[in-house]
């Protein structure tokens, strides 16, 4: 087995928890709320929000390569809070973000100010920890910088892998096109996850094995779908930008694949960290792999 990464990006892990401050009704899906409000906190700081919100650019097969930060969201269903009630999220930073970590917690405080839902409820920043390490980054007031770091993007090998299963928690939106896509196979599937950390490790990272990505590419042929129960999602959000509703459903459910999926498990496990499909920072393509 080949020893060498086949990709190489620098993450910082974030898990921010806030607290309600008044009774809250918030929608469903809260991705492009916090995506809207932090964006707002972030304009203090012009090259912060430049690099955060500014720095997509489309590579040579034309496909645009997300913004550098990823929000994984609580399960759906809660919208009511109570005041005193905790909303817990995660917030991955890719890459060079992590240098403007300081300015992203400040933004996650100043929601105390601009709120969140309709009715703009503050919600107070509690604490921020290191995904990984479990370290206080911001607490009580205290900023620490020695616990803001980056760690790889994990690289995880296994043997003999013949299935996997893929829960897909937030919807996945492939286009192809320009036209999102209501059912998947599984060669577009795994092409999916292998170009969304492709381009995040090119952008964003130290690279990836582009030769063994396009040997990749084609061995999805072989691989096929043993059971399928992806439905689709109907989902807007509200785009202040366009001043109207914005559409961002997509797949959700359960795909089970089975063949030689060895060589895809690291690719695999490194998509399910930063979601695939479009949308990626609002929450979407976010999915939980097992193999066997």
């Amino acid at each position: 087995m080949d020893s060498r990464p086949p990709f190489s990006l620098q993450t910082l892990p974030l898990e921010a928890t806030l607290c309600a401050l008044g009774e809250a009704a918030l929608p469903p899906f809260l991705g492009s709320a916090l995506r809207g409000v932090i964006g707002r906190a972030l304009l203090h700081d012009r090259q912060a929000y430049d690099y955060f919100y500014r720095n997509r650019r489309v590579d040579g097969s034309g496909l645009d390569t997300a913004n550098p930060y990823v929000l994984t969201l609580p399960p759906e269903g809660k919208t009511a809070y109570a005041a005193g009630e905790t909303l817990a999220f995660r917030l991955l930073l890719l890459g060079g973000a992590a240098a403007h970590v300081r300015a992203m917690v400040d933004a996650l405080r100043a929601i105390e100010h601009r709120g969140l839902g309709v009715a703009r409820v503050p919600f107070q920043l509690i604490e921020v920890r290191h995904g990984v390490h479990e370290r206080f980054v911001w607490s009580d007031g205290v900023f620490y910088p020695a616990a803001a770091r980056p760690v790889p993007l994990p690289v995880l090998r296994l043997e003999d892998v013949v299935g996997c299963k893929l829960v897909f928690h937030t919807p996945l939106r492939i286009r192809r096109n320009g036209v999102p896509l209501r059912t998947v196979d599984a060669p577009t599937l795994l092409r999916s996850l292998i170009a969304r950390t492709v381009q995040a490790c090119e952008r964003y990272g130290d690279g990836a094995d582009t030769d063994e990505a396009a040997r990749l590419r084609e061995a999805a042929q072989a691989v096929r779908i043993e059971t399928y129960a992806l439905r689709w999602r109907d989902l807007t959000r509200y785009s202040g930008r366009m001043d109207a509703k914005m559409d961002i459903g997509g797949l959700v459910g359960t795909v089970a694949l089975a063949g030689d999926l060895t060589p895809f498990v690291p690719w695999i496990h490194a998509a399910r960290i930063l979601h695939t499909g479009k949308n990626t920072t609002f929450g979407l393509g976010h999915f939980s792999a097992s193999f066997r």
